[in-house]
Parts: C-alpha cells; structure tokens; sequence
C-alpha cells in the first residue's frame, strides 16, 4: 500500500505500538552503470534477500538510457518486496530543465528516460523531492522522503547553491522562490534517502579530508531524526554512523562508527566466495535496538574513487511499526 506522506512521524509512535516487524534493507548508492557479476568482484550476484533495496542515486555515468536500462535490469531480478531509488548529480537526464540546457555537453544525440520510469514494475518506486507511506506484507510501515539534490559540485545535474536551504523551513514563512521553490523535509519522516551526505558524516573528500557534506541538510536530520539516512556521492566515506540525539534542545549526545571498512577489509571481501558479501548492521531488536533519538546515517557507495565497485551494499535490519 503506498499513500502520500501526512500525520505524524511513524516511527515516533513505536513507544506505545505495541507490534513492531523487522525489516531488512539492502542500501547501495553510485553504483554508476555497475552491474553486479558472478565471483569477479565485491558487488556480485547473487544480492541479499531483503524486504526493501534502496539506490540513493547516480545510478548512470552520465543520464544515458543504456546505463539506466543495466541499472533497472539488475534493481528488478533483486529478490526484495519494495525497491525505492532516487536519481543522483550524474543521472544528468532525470532533470529535464538541466538537461535541456546541457545536456549537448554530455551527449551527440539527446537522451530520453522518461519512457523507463513511466514503465517501472509496481514494486519500483522513484522518488524525486517527496514523500511516500509504503507497508509491506508483514504490516511494517514507513514513511520515506528521497531527494536527488546536492550542493554544487562541478558541473552537474540536480545541483543547488551553497548558501540555498532546500531541506528546512524558511524562519521568515516565505521562501525564495527566485532561487529555489521547494518544501522543507517533513518532520514525519522515518526513512530519508537523499543523493549527498549531511555535514559532517561520511563526507570527507580525498585527499584534502574536507567536509563537503550539505550543513542546512545537517540541521534537517537533527530536526526530524529519521531512524535512517542513506547516501552516498562521497565514494570514498563509506560507512555507517549510530548518532544519538539530545532528548532535550539541539544537537547530538554522542555519535557511534558502528562501521567503515578499510582497504585490508575490502581485499578481504573480494577474495571471499558465495554471494554477495553486504555490510551487516542491526539494529532491530534481535541487536542493538535503535531507540527514538537515534539515527543510523549510512554512506551506501559501491564505487570508489577509483570507479572501481569496491564495496557490496549494506544490510540493515531495522524494526518499523505494523499498522
């Protein structure tokens, strides 16, 4: 069942639910063009069985539709109940008034996706800027907001000025529609997807360590505390985050690296066998439970700076309420 997003958050309603259902999340991001193969490397088939996969996005070079066609081919043999993607700065085609405009940069002949995604199975979801309720099977519910947009950065798609706040409400009740006209990141929102990092987790740039992350996105997630944010367009920050936030007032109470491989782990994992060897984290009640102020902040890059598909998704069971 899938709804438009209103009420209040679902995820702050688990103190008096008195049935919650886990859920089991396989998240990758920047796959770019990379199709999961047998043996050869850390992103294979077969992918983990999950209840949701999400792709936070880049999941092209360049917006061309063979690369979107590799990307929805491998997304659709995925054994998951519910897929949610979203778009990224290098999925140049998804923004039409970009595209329009640029687009003969990037491409001889202009490319047109729109037929692929007005033709997605219904178990497919693209979120561009907007909120969903989705239930599955088991009666766990959500509620998921999925963005495309970062700071600028290069000459890309989907990209908005630093000193624009695409993701909170305007203090003075008006935005600036002559910069930007868009609504703030519901408060009620249990899952947030979003293409770029927040400040300040997971979103050091090689080799100069500079926090490149989004800060009116930092205050976002600090404001409505999803149980989750995922990401990725820093490929080489992946990793997992646990934040506990203050119960009272503003700001963090401590914050956890729950995990971030390095290059001996990864080497690790590509000569492993079987399938595909996905980060496992969780935080349902069979591990250590996520409690109401917390977050778990993911970097789900395949790629890294390399182009090269050094890490495998990461599964996250999480307990979500049934409804």
């Amino acid at each position: 069942m899938i709804t438009k997003l209103h009420g209040r958050s679902l995820s702050s309603s688990m103190s008096v639910a008195r049935t919650t259902a886990k859920v089991r999340m396989f998240l990758v991001s920047d796959t770019h063009s990379m199709v999961p193969l047998p043996a050869s490397r850390v992103f294979r088939i077969p992918l983990p069985k999950c209840d949701v996969l999400i792709h936070a996005g880049d999941m092209t070079n360049t917006g061309e539709i063979f690369g979107f066609e590799r990307t929805l081919d491998w997304i659709k043999e995925a054994d998951a109940e519910l897929k949610i993607i979203i778009a990224g700065n290098h999925d140049l085609t998804l923004d039409s008034e970009w595209y329009r405009h640029y687009g003969q940069y990037f491409h001889t002949t202009p490319q047109n996706p729109s037929q692929l995604f007005a033709s997605l199975p219904s178990n497919i979801h693209y979120l561009n800027e907007e909120s969903r309720t989705f239930s599955l099977s088991s009666g766990a519910t959500f509620r998921v907001y999925g963005s495309p947009w970062t700071p600028e950065f290069g000459f890309w798609a989907f990209n908005y000025p630093h000193n624009i706040d695409r993701w909170n409400p305007d203090p003075a009740g008006q935005r600036n529609k002559t910069a930007m006209d868009t609504d703030p990141i519901p408060e009620n929102t249990d899952i947030l997807i979003t293409h770029g990092p927040p400040q300040g987790f997971h979103d050091e740039v090689f080799p100069s360590g500079e926090n490149v992350g989004c800060p009116h996105l930092r205050r976002a997630i600090e404001r409505i505390r999803p149980r989750l944010h995922v990401f990725g367009h820093i490929h080489e920050r992946h990793g997992v985050t646990r934040v506990t936030w203050k119960e009272a007032g503003g700001g963090e109470e401590k914050r956890e690296t729950v995990a971030v491989l390095g290059a001996g782990d990864m080497a690790a994992l590509a000569r492993s066998s079987g399938a595909c060897p996905a980060l496992e984290v969780d935080v349902s009640k069979s591990g250590q439970a996520l409690t109401e102020n917390e977050t778990l902040v993911v970097n789900a890059s395949v790629l890294g700076v390399t182009r090269e598909a050094i890490h495998a998704g990461v599964l996250v069971d999480m307990e979500f309420p049934v409804m």
